[in-house]
């Protein structure tokens, strides 16, 4: 019984992985296991428009994230 837990267990794992990969996904700084910072993505077809800003009272030193439509950062 928990051989069999454990089976599906690691089928759902594969195939979250698999299915769920983004062509363009930055999941990792800077985008690749090297570090690179180089995509095959295609850029913003004008220049961006300023949506927000946010005033904070330290300085952030760590790289933003944005994944799913949410901004990582700290």
């Amino acid at each position: 019984m928990r051989l069999k837990k454990i089976l599906i267990l690691i089928i759902i794992l594969l195939a979250s992985s698999i299915f769920g990969r983004s062509r363009y996904d930055f999941s990792q700084f800077r985008y690749d296991k090297r570090h690179s910072g180089v995509s095959q993505s295609p850029g913003p077809m004008r220049r961006p428009k300023l949506l927000w800003s946010f005033a904070l009272k330290a300085i952030v030193t760590g790289a933003p994230l944005f994944k799913d439509g949410v901004l990582y950062f700290g």
